[in-house]
C-alpha cells in the first residue's frame, strides 16, 4: 500500500470512530478519545510537516 492510500484509511476509521462516539451522547468522551487521536495525527505527521495538506485533512476528518 502507498501512503496515501494508508492515509485514506486511517481517515476513514477517524470519521468512524467520530460518529460513532457522537452517537454515543458521552461529550467528555468524545472530548478525549478526540484530542488522543489529534495527538497520535500529530506524531504521525512530525517529519512530514511540508505537506501541510494531508496534516490539515486529517483534522477535518474528525
Amino acid at each position: 500500500m502507498t501512503k496515501e492510500e494508508y492515509q485514506n484509511l486511517f481517515n476513514l476509521l477517524l470519521k468512524d470512530i467520530a460518529q460513532l462516539l457522537e452517537v454515543s451522547g458521552n461529550e467528555n468522551l468524545v472530548r478525549i478519545v478526540k484530542k488522543k487521536l489529534y495527538d497520535f495525527s500529530d506524531r504521525l505527521q512530525q517529519g512530514e510537516r511540508e505537506n501541510d495538506k494531508t496534516h490539515k485533512n486529517t483534522r477535518e476528518c474528525l
